[in-house]
C-alpha cells in the first residue's frame, strides 16, 4: 500500500522553565490517495486498489534539563490513516474477474526516549 497525503500541519513549542519543554502538534490531510497491488501467486491472479480518504497525526514530546549539558528527552507520534475505493481483478493471463469495494485502515503509534548531551 503506497500512501500519497498533502496535510495541513499546527504546532507549538512551550518553554515551562530554563529546565523543561513541552512540544506538540496536530496535521490532517482531507486529500489522502492510496494505492494497493498483490500478487496472489497461488491462484494466479492480481489486484490493485485506488484508494481516497483522510488522516491525522498528532505529536507530543518533552524535553528536561538535568544540567546545562545533559538532558533527556521523550516523545510519542500516532498516525491515523483511513481510505476506501475499488479494488480490480484479474487472472495473470489478462482475463479480468471483476471489481469490489476496498477499505483500509492503517494506524501507526511510536514513542521514543533519548539521554542527550549538548557539547
Amino acid at each position: 500500500m503506497t500512501y500519497h497525503m498533502p496535510y495541513l500541519k499546527i504546532g507549538t513549542d512551550f518553554k515551562i522553565n530554563d529546565k523543561f519543554a513541552l512540544a506538540g502538534s496536530f496535521a490532517w490531510s482531507p486529500i489522502v490517495k492510496a494505492k494497493d497491488e498483490d500478487h496472489h501467486l497461488l491462484v494466479g491472479k492480481m489486484c490493485t486498489g485506488d484508494m481516497d480518504g483522510n488522516a491525522y497525526m498528532i505529536n507530543l514530546s518533552a524535553k528536561y534539563k538535568f544540567t546545562p549539558s545533559w538532558f533527556l528527552k521523550g516523545g510519542v507520534h500516532y498516525t491515523k490513516i483511513d481510505v476506501d475505493g475499488e479494488q480490480y481483478q484479474i487472472f495473470d493471463n489478462g482475463v479480468p474477474i471483476g471489481t469490489a469495494t476496498q477499505k483500509s485502515e492503517s494506524i501507526q503509534t511510536s514513542g521514543y526516549l533519548t539521554v542527550g548531551y549538548i557539547f
